[in-house]
């Protein structure tokens, strides 16, 4: 049976930063994957780019998750005059602006026709229960919480904002300011500087060669989901004296619940570098997408074009 690759690639961070890159090996139909490398790619390294081809084409990977948008803004390439972007005709910008109306219109109509409803269950929605699951609802479920409604207000940016973000938000809004202390702009997050870098990363490769988006705190709150992580693993990460230790049991629950094999030494890098760490979890991400367990986006996302994938566990 052949083998086959994914691999992960974290280069978030500034132009001098280093890089890491994780390369699962695994085999169709089986139940074991492997880290099978685990490549560091430093500043002073000024054939990185090529080094990553060589890389490439001695595993013959075809599949690369990296943790930045692979598409510009609407905005960047739209060749239409402009009537201003409150009247932004895009197809995806009007269809998200419908979706985030019909939002606000619900819940205005709660805060009318059930006024003391709606100010009860605003109170205990605020009340801060550190043991509440904070998955039991996406965050577009009713009753929206204040900091969702208030980024909804904000509207969506077609210069700034993809459609993607709209749709994230409505799912992971929550849950990633509850859980990382962040919210999610795919160019709040993102220079344009990684954007370009990533078009000539993409001359590189061979033509039939993919990449794929993904987010690593949207990962481990699929991992979270699915309940091989634990909330206490996700807060530790953020707190620099434990973050470690954090992802060490993370690494041991990937082992035993998905039969992940990580040799001691590799293991040890991805306990203290938190890019190595995140761009093993891109490349599970990616091993996931090929077994055919995302998440499925709606059609004003643009899946196709932007290949954002959110693994399911």
């Amino acid at each position: 049976m052949e083998k086959k690759y994914i691999a992960g690639m974290d280069i978030r961070g500034g132009r001098n930063d280093d890089f890491y890159c994780s390369l699962l090996e695994y085999y169709p139909g089986g139940q074991r994957i492997f880290l099978k490398s685990l490549l560091q790619l430093k500043d002073e390294n000024s054939s990185r780019d090529t080094f990553i081809k060589d890389w490439a084409d001695k595993y013959e990977l075809s599949d690369i998750v990296v943790d930045c948008p692979l598409v510009s803004p609407v905005c960047t390439t739209c060749a239409l005059e402009c009537p201003g972007e409150k009247k932004c005709p895009e197809v995806t910008i009007v269809e998200v602006r419908k979706k985030i109306n019909i939002l606000l219109h619900e819940d205005q109509k709660k805060i009318v026709n059930h006024p003391k409803e709606y100010e009860r269950n605003r109170n205990v929605s605020d009340e801060i229960e550190p043991a509440r699951d904070i998955l039991r609802k996406s965050s577009k479920e009713h009753m929206l919480s204040r900091s969702f409604k208030k980024r909804l207000k904000k509207d969506i940016l077609p210069y700034w904002n993809r459609p993607l973000d709209f749709w994230i938000w409505c799912n992971y809004y929550d849950a990633l300011l509850e859980i990382f202390k962040t919210s999610y702009d795919s160019f709040g997050h993102s220079s344009m500087m990684l954007v370009y870098r990533v078009d000539y990363l993409k001359r590189h490769f061979p033509r039939n060669f993919n990449l794929f988006e993904s987010d690593v705190d949207m990962v481990l709150i699929e991992l979270l989901r699915a309940k091989i992580v634990t909330r206490n693993d996700l807060n530790e990460l953020n707190i620099m004296g434990s973050a470690g230790l954090a992802r060490l049991n993370i690494l041991k629950s990937l082992e035993e619940k998905l039969n992940l094999f990580i040799y001691d030494h590799e293991k040890e890098i991805l306990v203290k570098k938190p890019k190595a760490f995140e761009s093993l979890l891109l490349a599970l991400a990616g091993y996931r997408f090929h077994l055919g367990k995302t998440v499925e986006m709606p059609w004003w996302t643009r899946p196709g074009e932007v290949n954002f994938i959110l693994p399911v566990f």
